[in-house]
């Protein structure tokens, strides 16, 4: 049986500090979580060494992604 994944990037819709927001509300919502499926979360690149930092749970881990010259939106692009 495959393992289910929940995998959520916020491309370029949150600053550094709504980023950091974010992930510590999903963290403490993983508090009752049982541990059904991974859950990752995907941080622009030049956020996730701090992101990593203040994510301390079990079933939540980190991926990435790359960052774009617009100010937000729907893009990755390059770093």
């Amino acid at each position: 049986m495959r393992k289910k994944i929940v995998a959520g990037n916020w491309k370029m819709n949150k600053n550094f500090q709504e980023g950091i927001e974010l992930a510590l509300a999903i963290q403490h919502q993983m508090n009752d979580y049982k541990g059904e499926c991974e859950v990752i979360l995907i941080p622009p690149a030049v956020h996730i060494s701090k992101i990593r930092e203040l994510i301390d749970h079990k079933n939540l881990f980190i991926g990435g992604q790359n960052c774009s010259e617009h100010d937000s939106g729907a893009y990755t692009g390059e770093i």
